[in-house]
């Protein structure tokens, strides 16, 4: 039997959805999935340094734009961008007017230095609780 974590799980309850767990190591059921991991973390962060967490947001929100929702996708052909409003913008619902779900947060500085190869392409960073 699958049990997720404790955390997701309330998550998941709270919002009103149900997590769906995909096979391990099956391409057909998580492999597009990971495969944009590995694009923004190839294509958007390989090779640069962040002062701040909001500095790397603020880059994401800026490549999200300008490079990824506008470029050619290999898959569709299309621009991402397009085909979102095309076909997935009208059928978003608003959220309901809940609360967010809040666990107290600790404390800790993060040192944000990416790799400069798609091999070393994740977050070398360490977090010191305080």
């Amino acid at each position: 039997m699958l049990v997720f974590n404790e955390r997701l799980d309330a998550f998941a309850r709270y919002w009103g959805f149900r997590p769906k767990a995909c096979r391990p190591y099956r391409a057909r059921t998580k492999g597009k999935d990971e495969r944009g991991v590995g694009y923004v973390k190839t294509n958007a962060v390989a090779g640069r340094e962040f002062a701040s967490w909001e500095a790397l947001e603020a880059h994401l929100e800026h490549w999200s734009r300008e490079v990824a929702d506008v470029r050619i996708h290999g898959t569709t052909g299309e621009q991402p961008v397009v085909r979102f409003q095309r076909e997935e913008e009208a059928a978003l619902q608003p959220l309901p007017h809940k609360s967010l779900l809040k666990k107290p947060r600790r404390r800790h500085a993060l040192s944000l230095t990416f790799g400069r190869s798609a091999r070393e392409h994740w977050a070398r960073s360490q977090a010191f609780l305080g």
